[in-house]
């Protein structure tokens, strides 16, 4: 049986969680309930998986955020004219390097870059164009029931013919293909 969290044990639990969800830095709360910063952190992330609570960001944070990354860019941008201005090539180099990364780090925090893929899922099966292609196939092959047979087993066998048949255009093979 696991150990029991020392702060779930505690009587004072409910205002330790409290002032937890407030935001309170572990150090403040060690100084009021005289909790170890450890015991603390652990129950935080416990607690948190508890209530389901993701960290997110602040708007305050954000902006935080936002200006120091905007600051470093200032300083970036020092450093490269300095380095231009000395004729330091090398170090000219890196300066812009680090302008990139710090505009590339800007644009996610404000979400004009977003890294995440795209998956399109097209289902051929489900769209009216296939069905009326697969009709008009089938149709066409009426007059010729070895052909049709082979179409109606190829496509069965890439699972093309999911999907409900327009009406009177069901394919009908039996075990010997006729």
């Amino acid at each position: 049986m696991p150990n029991t969290c020392s702060i779930c044990r505690r009587k004072d639990v409910a205002d330790i969680d409290r002032d937890i969800l407030a935001g309170a830095s572990f150090n403040a709360l060690h100084e009021k309930y005289g909790a170890s910063v450890g015991a603390l952190h652990r129950h935080s992330v416990h607690l948190k998986q508890e209530l389901n609570i993701k960290p997110v960001l602040q708007i305050g944070d954000m902006e935080t955020a936002v200006s120091r990354v905007r600051e470093l860019e200032a300083r970036a941008d020092k450093l490269y004219k300095d380095s231009v201005k000395s004729g330091d090539r090398l170090n000219s180099l890196r300066a812009l390097k680090e302008m990139r990364e710090v505009v590339e780090l800007c644009a996610k925090l404000t979400g004009e870059l977003n890294q995440q893929q795209t998956v399109v899922h097209q289902h051929l099966h489900v769209t009216p164009e296939w069905a009326a292609l697969r009709s008009v196939m089938l149709q066409a092959l009426q007059p010729y029931p070895e052909a049709r047979a082979a179409l109606v087993a190829a496509l069965e066998g890439s699972r093309a013919l999911e999907g409900p048949a327009p009406i009177g255009e069901a394919p009908e093979v039996d075990d010997a293909g006729e």
